[in-house]
C-alpha cells in the first residue's frame, strides 16, 4: 500500500483596475445646454460594478456600469466659476480607477463699455486730447514766466 501524497498549492488572483477613458477638460458659456461628461470603462473581470462622480468632493451620482453603456453626467445649469468632477470606478473584484474632469463656467454677457462724457467717442482720442491740453497749458505757463522775467 502506498501512503497517501499531498501538495500544498498557493494561488494569487491578480485583479487588474479597470481601465477609464480621460474626456477632456469642458469650458462652456454660462446658460448653454448640452454639456455632459462621458467616460468609458473597460475591465476583463468584474462583477457589480460600481461608479460614484463627485463635484468638487461632494457626491453627486453614483450606480452601476457595465462595458457596452458609458457613464454620462450633464454639467448644464452651473454658475460661472470652475468645477472639478471625479468619477472613481469598482469592478466589484477590489479593482479601483479614477478621473477627474475640469469644468470651466464663463460668463460672456459682460456689462457694455461707457465711453463716458468724452465728445470725441473714443478713449484713445480722449487720452490723446488730454496730453495735447497738459502740453497746452505747460507750454503757456512757461511762456507767461518768459515773460515776467523780461519785465523785471
Amino acid at each position: 500500500m502506498s501512503a497517501p501524497v499531498s501538495d500544498t498549492v498557493i494561488v494569487m488572483v491578480l485583479n487588474d483596475p479597470p481601465g477609464i477613458s480621460h474626456p477632456a477638460d469642458i469650458v462652456y458659456k454660462f446658460n448653454t445646454t448640452g454639456n455632459q461628461i462621458t467616460w468609458f470603462m473597460t475591465d476583463v473581470s468584474m462583477t457589480n460594478a460600481t461608479y460614484v462622480i463627485m463635484r468638487d468632493g461632494i457626491v453627486c451620482s453614483m450606480g452601476n456600469w457595465n462595458l457596452t453603456d458609458p457613464v454620462r453626467i450633464s454639467v448644464d445649469g452651473l454658475n460661472p466659476a470652475i468645477y472639478n468632477y471625479t468619477i472613481v470606478v469598482n469592478d466589484g473584484l477590489g479593482g479601483i480607477s479614477w478621473d477627474t474632469v475640469s469644468v470651466r463656467v464663463i460668463n460672456i454677457s459682460a456689462p457694455p463699455i461707457r465711453e463716458g462724457s468724452c465728445a470725441f467717442g473714443s478713449l484713445s482720442m480722449c487720452i490723446g486730447a488730454g496730453l495735447a491740453t497738459v502740453s497746452m497749458i505747460g507750454l503757456l505757463r512757461k511762456k507767461k514766466s518768459h515773460k515776467k522775467t523780461r519785465l523785471v
